[in-house]
């Protein structure tokens, strides 16, 4: 992350490299995602919820974000079609959801909206679809250390999100499958991914021992409505309208259509404060932080956790 308040320097350009391929504009539009979740890092050391117009201006932010990307980092061309694999590009848009499931979880903080909602289940899916890829083509070895807290950030929504239909129950699962899956392999190389994911595992035994995933009574539309990001939907997942079958679940009672027939809850909406300590306090946007119980600490971020965001495969 890059927090406004930590540097005054203009971010790289087009200009500042003598060769522009697929590796420098990953870099470049890492760079400006960071400095984005500098914004929501920033708004979770104030004392007070955020205003709507601080949503709405960051959310506008990541809407540029997108929109700016070029055809090389954009995971499907113009007419739908799936661009080849390229770790790198896949990695930044893992990324940039993470940042959405953030977003979401910082304005949970004002009391109209939820912490987990439609909107940070379907950026836990595309994550999850991603991370899939990079499985299938045996690149986890090559990932970055904080892969395994990108994982983890995903998982949050997917743990506390309780589906009714056996179709979604089953892609729920194999989504967190895929997500722990990641972090055992990165166990192997990383000693932070092993704390991560017995915090994982804690985690999903906590909440279902105590919920006992019984499904309330709210509907999937009731859910996107609760979204501090409802209006900005179509924007935010125009990069992965195809990449998860989750992502219908935002146009369920829109538009017409009805993606998703059944009733779906979140349980857990006072959820429980998970102390992620110091080193990455921003967790703390989660309200994860008390009544778990013995959570181990996490690595700081100069050590196993640093985002060396430079180093990207060709």
């Amino acid at each position: 992350m890059i927090r406004p308040s930590e540097y005054d320097i203009s971010e790289p350009t087009e200009q500042d490299f003598g060769h522009y391929g697929v590796s420098e504009k990953v870099f470049v539009y890492t760079v400006k995602a960071c400095a984005i979740l500098g914004q929501i890092v920033d708004g979770m050391y104030r004392q007070r919820a955020f205003q709507q117009k601080e949503i709405t201006a960051i959310t506008t932010s990541l809407c540029e974000w997108v929109r700016g990307l070029p055809p090389e980092l954009q995971l499907f061309d113009t007419p739908g079609v799936r661009q080849l694999y390229h770790q790198a590009v896949s990695e930044l848009h893992i990324f940039y959801f993470n940042i959405v499931i953030l977003l979401e979880a910082l304005a949970a903080q004002n009391e109209r909206y939820r912490r987990t909602t439609m909107v940070s289940i379907a950026a836990s899916s595309c994550v999850a679809s991603l991370y899939e890829e990079i499985l299938c083509h045996e690149d986890v070895g090559s990932l970055l250390p904080i892969n395994s807290f990108y994982c983890m950030v995903a998982t949050i929504p997917q743990i506390y999100f309780c589906p009714q239909s056996a179709a979604r129950e089953k892609i729920r699962q194999e989504e967190l499958q895929t997500l722990t899956s990641v972090v055992e392999q990165m166990k192997r190389r990383f000693g932070g991914a092993e704390t991560v994911l017995g915090n994982i595992s804690k985690l999903r035994r906590d909440v279902e021992a105590e919920y006992g995933f019984q499904a309330g009574p709210q509907s999937s539309c009731w859910m996107l409505q609760s979204s501090a990001l409802a209006d900005w939907v179509d924007e935010l997942f125009q990069c992965a309208r195809r990449l998860c079958p989750n992502v219908d679940l935002l146009y369920a009672g829109k538009d017409g259509r009805s993606a998703m027939t059944e009733n779906s809850s979140f349980q857990g909406d006072n959820c429980y404060d998970w102390a992620f300590t110091e080193p990455l306090p921003y967790l703390n946007l989660f309200g994860l932080d008390g009544d778990i119980g013995n959570v181990d600490r996490f690595p700081a971020l100069d050590s196993d956790f640093q985002l060396h965001t430079a180093q990207f495969p060709e």
